[in-house]
């Protein structure tokens, strides 16, 4: 073979190669014909403090008449059993369905304070399959009323318009994460060090107290 025949042979496979490596980068990303991932009508929702959250997609393909015949979901705990196509809390399995709106979970109880990874595969009527969306996340509340430890606290002089309650502690060993349920009577900012947490104002929404709490 000469060096000139040699070399195509060598351009073509260092292509195939790249372009094995890119499917496969593709492939990690997720795809994008299946978009806006919600749960409980957010992308990444905080708080989600109910046992069977419901999850909602759509197809984004332009071509027409697309329509999903069948979906498989999976939730994780870790975003790297979800990267190798496990769901080790929840695996749907190949369901028969259009529907893509408002699919119930039906894995593992959830844990409360917790964040959870999901992805969804869907199947088409003109025949194929999708590749796996991105992975989305959601992370709980507290699930059960049983998990509410803390009681309610009020300034020792209620005359104060803006009342400073603070509590100091101690942490033993370096932090990994750390989350706050907070909540109040009225309007509240929260702070931690001296540095305000979120970007929140007017928190919680307005409610009816005797009903209904915002945390």
């Amino acid at each position: 073979m000469k060096k000139t025949d040699l070399k195509r042979v060598f351009i073509v496979l260092l292509g195939l190669a790249v372009t094995g490596i890119f499917i496969r980068c593709e492939r990690q990303k997720g795809t994008t014909e299946i978009a806006q991932l919600q749960c409980e009508y957010l992308e990444q929702p905080k708080g989600v403090d109910m046992e069977y959250p419901r999850f909602s997609w759509i197809i984004s393909r332009n071509e027409r008449g697309i329509s999903q015949s069948a979906y498989r979901l999976l939730v994780s705990d870790n975003r790297q059993d979800l990267e190798n196509d496990s769901g080790n809390v929840w695996d749907s399995g190949k369901i028969q369905s259009s529907q893509s709106v408002n699919i119930k979970y039906k894995g593992k109880p959830l844990q409360s304070s917790e964040t959870y990874f999901w992805k969804v595969q869907v199947w088409y009527q003109s025949g194929g399959s999708s590749e796996w969306s991105k992975i989305n996340t959601f992370q709980t509340g507290i699930i059960h009323e049983s998990g509410w430890k803390a009681e309610w606290t009020e300034a020792a002089d209620t005359t104060i318009s803006s009342p400073l309650i603070r509590k100091s502690f101690t942490l033993e060993g370096k932090v990994k994460k750390a989350l706050a349920h907070v909540t109040g009577l009225g309007y509240y900012e929260f702070y931690l060090n001296g540095q305000k947490v979120g970007n929140h104002v007017l928190d919680p929404a307005l409610t009816n107290y005797n009903q209904r709490v915002l945390y």
